[in-house]
């Protein structure tokens, strides 16, 4: 991807992973400033063995943000199906916030999906931070996520077509003659198969 005021989106290599951890790490924990309980972050965000796993994942897409060559931050870009990407995570050094690396990144990585016709991504509701930062670069919420059992989270979308419908949407609100819908569900539990008993017998 190409570079913007000498901002720049490649894609990561494994031998990226220790810096970008050490990036994230430093990034989330920066976060207790912002409305975080204390030091922590999402799930891997400080294992090494985590971000390798990720980069050599074939269905996300890891991304370094580079300032004049230097990893500053990292993107993690997921498919959701047929015109619908979601930004899995973004993360930039404290040193370079409120720089204006963040919205060029996103900027460089939707230039990389030109059929994308929606975004989605999820920030904690606490965040006085993200969550200004994303409504900024037009992503309005849609709804709530409880990914997590320490906090909610706030789940946004950008529309960049009006033919795809919303991220989010109760199964009743879907109708006949609606395309390109993603159903996720949650499994709370699995188990093995067991005899049944019923009054029918077919």
């Amino acid at each position: 991807m190409n570079a913007t005021n000498e901002i720049a989106v490649r894609r990561a290599e494994t031998e990226d992973a220790e810096i970008l951890t050490g990036i994230c790490k430093k990034a989330f924990d920066s976060d207790s400033e912002v409305g975080a309980p204390g030091p922590g972050g999402p799930p891997g965000y400080d294992s090494v063995e985590w971000n390798k796993g990720i980069i050599g994942n074939p269905y996300l897409q890891y991304y370094k943000i580079l300032r004049s060559g230097n990893i500053i931050g990292g993107f993690i870009a997921g498919d959701r199906g047929p015109g619908y990407q979601v930004c899995e995570r973004i993360w930039v050094n404290p040193d370079h916030m409120r720089k204006g690396v963040g919205e060029k990144a996103f900027e460089i990585v939707w230039l990389g999906y030109p059929s994308a016709e929606l975004w989605a991504l999820g920030t904690p509701e606490w965040n006085v931070r993200t969550n200004p930062f994303y409504r900024k670069l037009g992503f309005v919420q849609i709804g709530k996520t409880h990914d997590l059992p320490q906090w909610s989270g706030n789940y946004y979308e950008k529309k960049l077509s009006d033919k795809f419908p919303r991220a989010m949407s109760m199964i009743g609100d879907l109708h006949n003659g609606q395309n390109q819908v993603v159903v996720e569900g949650h499994i709370e539990s699995m188990s093995g198969p067991r005899t049944v008993s019923s009054r029918k017998t077919g």
